[in-house]
């Protein structure tokens, strides 16, 4: 690893990420839910689009795996799929709060790339 200063911001963003994953899995409700297999399909064309954007077959296929799964249950999607409307004061507030840390990762890790680039580092 080094001292690549590019490594260790990555690395502390994937930390930062984590802890908040980690935050977000120990505040969540306690009950298990039934899947949504609306939103599994929904991330399965993501992770395909993704693994097409960045020519990385492993996102691909899991794409794949996802919309498939989904599209087995489609007569489930709306018994188990929750709309916006349908969310607790509590969980929407922890939504903004996961969406906002989420947001602040992905504009750091992108400054750090273009930093990198640049030849610029922190």
């Amino acid at each position: 690893m080094g001292n690549n200063p590019l490594v260790w911001a990555l690395l502390a963003i994937v930390v930062l990420f984590l802890i908040a994953m980690i935050i977000f899995a120990l505040s969540s409700p306690k009950k298990k839910r039934k899947t949504d297999y609306y939103n599994l399909f929904i991330m399965g064309i993501i992770f395909l689009l993704f693994g097409i954007i960045v020519q990385k077959s492993a996102f691909f296929f899991l794409g794949i795996v996802f919309m498939a799964a989904g599209l087995a249950h489609k007569k489930e999607w709306k018994k188990n799929h929750r709309s916006w409307k349908q969310l607790s004061k509590r969980e929407k507030k922890i939504q903004y709060i996961l969406m906002a840390v989420l947001l602040i990762l992905l504009i750091a890790t992108i400054a750090v790339i273009y930093l990198a680039r640049k030849g610029i580092y922190c």
